[in-house]
């Protein structure tokens, strides 16, 4: 999401919830500015070629970090957070923004609401999983979308829950 969005995301999330804090953080080879894409076996031709296409092009990770930065220095309700203690920060957080990640299973576990960004440029492989994530997660494709599926997802923060528990839990 910070590759696509950058500060711009964690602007969205401020602007549609005046009252909350937002604490970004990001996988550890984001912060070890690490250039590679993944494209497994399982990838579509697609994505392969975007894929093959973004190794020519090096993400700008310090524009990134600069941004994000100034963004943390002017808002005293955003915090940069390095990535060294991710279940400590997923465990305070009422809502989580993230992608087709293992913190986003992760945080389900929580049985609280995550904002999933499905991005149409990234079809997922496995319709199953696509579809279990879909389920558990409100998704959204555009930034805007978060002005209204932020508060409302914190306002009704069981409405995903049947996605978010296990068919064994439930019964």
């Amino acid at each position: 999401n910070l590759k696509t969005f950058g500060a711009r995301l964690p602007r969205a999330v401020l602007a549609a919830l005046p009252q909350a804090n937002v604490i970004q953080t990001g996988h550890p080879n984001l912060w070890a500015r690490v250039q590679y894409e993944i494209g497994g076996v399982h990838s579509s031709w697609a994505t392969r070629i975007r894929a093959a296409f973004r190794r020519s092009m090096p993400f700008a990770y310090e524009r990134l970090f600069r941004d994000l930065g100034s963004l943390a220095a002017a808002e005293p309700r955003f915090r940069l957070v390095a990535p060294l203690r991710p279940f400590d920060l997923l465990s305070a957080a009422d809502l989580l923004v993230s992608d087709w990640s293992s913190t986003t299973v992760e945080f389900s576990a929580l049985d609280r609401p995550i904002l999933l960004f499905d991005s149409p440029a990234l079809p997922f492989a496995d319709r199953e999983l696509h579809a279990a994530f879909r389920e558990a997660c409100e998704p959204f494709t555009q930034l805007r979308e978060l002005r209204t599926l932020a508060p409302r997802a914190l306002a009704h923060p069981d409405a995903r829950r049947t996605g978010r528990v296990s068919q064994n839990d439930s019964q």
